[in-house]
Order: C-alpha cells, then structure tokens, then sequence
C-alpha cells in the first residue's frame, strides 16, 4: 500500500527528517499519492483554491504571493532586454503551470518541470489524459539539462538556481559549458529569520559555485527584501496612486484614464528606445567602417 511508504508514512506523521531523507524516491511516491487514478483537469482544479486558502506560517501571505520579490525583479529585467524566461523546476509540471503566471509573470508554455506517468482514457463518453501513479521525469539533478535541451534545443545563456538540495548545479554546469558567453546565479538560503537556512552539510552547491565560476547571492546579506514587497513600500505606493489617479463611484475619471494611456505609450516608447538602440547604433557604425553589420542573438533565461 502506497501509505507504507517511507516518503508517505513520514508525511502522514509530520516526520520533516524523514521526509526530507526520503529522497527523489519519496518525491515520487508522494507524487503517486496526489495523483494516481485523477485526471489532468481534476488536479488543476484542486491547485488554486488550497494555494489561496489561508496564509503560509512563515510570511503570513497567501501561497500565491510567497515568491522572492528579488526574483521577480530580475525576471522583469530580463524580459525588458529581450530575453526570454522559463522556469525549470523539481515540482510537477502540470501544478507549477497553474502558477507561473500569476506568481512570476511567465506564461504556462513556459514551464518545464517533473512528469508524472498518463494515459489516455475515456470517462462519461470523453477522452481524459489520467495519472497511473508513476513519474515519466523527475526533473532535478543531471536531468534539468536533459529537460531543458527537449523543450529549448539549446543551452541557456542566464540560469539561476538554490543551493541547498544539489539539484541545480548540473544545470548551471551545462550552460557555463556553452560556447559564448554565460551567467550563473546561485541563491545562497542563509537566513533563517527572514526565510530559511538550509544549508548542506558538505556545502557541495557552494563548493562547486567557487569550483566553476558561478556567482553567489546571500539573502542574508544581499536581499533587502524577500517576499513581496515591504509594508512601506506599499503604503507609498498606494500613496502615490492615491495622489496621480483621480476615481469617482468606483471608476476613473476622462482625465485619469487618458493619463493611464498616456502612460502606457511612454514606457512602451522607452522599452523600444532601449531595445533596439544597440541595433541601430551598431547598424550606423557599420554603415561607416565596412558597410555590414553582425547581430547577436540572445538566448533564453532559466
């Protein structure tokens, strides 16, 4: 029975030790617990509503809402200099999709993670696609880039990842071995009052990242901020809104939406301007030395 499980008795008990020993088996068995004999739309159905119910004991938000503010920041940087995000993740597939947008900003097609074994069945005269309680993927470890070069066919130029679980650095080994250039990020958990500390005990992410090059990043010492956006920070913000945007009965005002538009159409002017500057400067310095010009592709941000 699958509640004998070693991965699944320790859960049913609350055992975190002898969760967290369970390993990449104990991923998937539990992953055959959640999902054996459901459908694919039965589990999406089931995702949203326990992430919005209730508040995570650590941050005191809802579920959807804990991602690293950092993080978020820095995918939007990327985005706004043309480079296109992904996520690669250990978790399901299927369940990380439902999230990536609200959380991260990135769209479903987006993701890669673990897959958990289907097959195509037929339930009240319709086809369903139905878990039979095996995992096709566990995507960690040496099989993130394996996943990666499935869904993308090429090595990433930027990739980031977490010390912590080992499961990153054969990813970030892979794009460091592309040709060209290549960045490497690793999350240092290193403060247990803001977040947590799970550091490994032979510190193996950490000693590869000085091993091959990679850059560390302490949420200690680096991150001002975790998870959303602090309380002051929020309050300006809805302070300025207040002060800029005019709403009667609920709705904004002719002048307060044109100045919406207005507003859009300057930072979309700007995003232009900054993306494309590159190009044409390098278009003009060729059209002034050699008569052509070479351009360089970015690759993609996992």
């Amino acid at each position: 029975m699958l509640g004998e499980r070693p991965a699944v008795a320790a859960l049913l008990k609350g055992d975190e030790a002898a969760l967290h020993a369970a390993g990449e088996q104990g991923i998937a068995d539990l992953i055959a617990v959640a999902t054996e004999g459901k459908t694919t739309e039965e589990i999406v159905e089931d995702v949203e509503p326990l992430l919005k119910k209730g508040a995570h004991p650590k941050f005191g938000v809802s579920y959807l809402e804990v991602s690293y503010q950092p993080m978020k920041e820095l995918l939007a940087l990327l985005a706004a200099n043309g480079f296109q995000n992904w996520i690669c993740s250990g978790s399901p597939v299927l369940i990380t999709r439902e999230l990536s947008d609200e959380m991260f900003g990135i769209p479903p097609q987006r993701v890669m993670g673990s897959n958990a074994g289907t097959k195509l069945d037929e339930r009240d005269g319709k086809t369903v696609l139905v878990f039979d309680g095996t995992v096709d993927n566990f995507n960690d470890g040496a099989g993130k880039p394996v996943t990666i070069n499935l869904a993308l066919g090429l090595r990433p130029v930027f990739v980031g990842g977490n010390e912590g679980g080992r499961g990153d650095i054969a990813m970030m080994r892979w794009s460091k071995d592309r040709s060209g250039p290549s960045f490497q990020l690793i999350v240092n958990h290193d403060d247990g009052d803001r977040e947590y500390a799970y550091s490994e005990s032979d510190n193996y992410s950490l000693n590869a990242a000085q091993k091959y090059g990679f850059h560390v990043v302490s949420i200690k010492n680096d991150w001002k901020t975790v998870v959303g956006r602090s309380a002051t920070e929020k309050k300006m913000t809805a302070l300025t809104l207040a002060q800029e945007y005019e709403f009667r009965g609920g709705y904004p005002t002719p002048e307060t939406t044109q100045k919406a538009f207005d507003e859009a159409d300057l930072n979309r002017a700007v995003r232009a301007y900054r993306f494309f500057y590159p190009t044409v400067s390098n278009a003009g310095f060729g059209r002034r030395t050699c008569g052509s010009v070479s351009s360089q592709t970015r690759g993609s941000a996992s």
